[in-house]
């Protein structure tokens, strides 16, 4: 599958470089990998960003926050995403904890990153539009 923006992406590859070149931790990753390894990790920040049900984002957004955001996602799949997907997979086999000599963790969902929700604020479900208020008159 291709990058297609307005279908499976909203920032183009070349625009993902251009953030990428103004990234001091992600810069050397980000263009050590292919085109077609990109491309695929842009589609799939585009698909775990639309699978956020607190997130209404139109296909054909042309912000840049939601472009920025969707970079930060594909950066975080490809740092994380074995990690994040390891770690779903021993909670649904029922694992809730876990000890290594003096170290100890307790498992909890592989949560959507807070730092990518925060620029999406803009597009929270029931943000804006208009709330109706009551005063009562003694």
């Amino acid at each position: 599958m291709s990058l297609t923006v307005g279908a499976n992406s909203w920032v183009t590859l070349s625009e993902a470089n251009s953030y990428f070149d103004g990234s001091f931790l992600a810069y050397d990753g980000w263009n050590a990998l292919t085109d077609s390894v990109k491309e695929r990790l842009l589609i799939s920040a585009y698909r775990w960003i639309n699978q956020q049900s607190i997130l209404s984002i139109p296909a054909a957004s042309t912000s840049q926050k939601v472009k920025d955001a969707q970079c930060e996602a594909a950066w975080y799949l490809y740092s994380y995403g074995d990690e994040g997907a390891k770690r779903e997979s021993l909670i649904a086999q029922g694992v809730t904890e876990f000890k290594l000599v003096d170290w100890q963790e307790k498992l909890a969902a592989y949560n959507f990153p807070e730092s990518i929700k925060d620029l999406l604020g803009d597009f929270y479900v029931g943000k804006g539009g208009y709330k109706v208020t009551f005063e009562r008159e003694y």
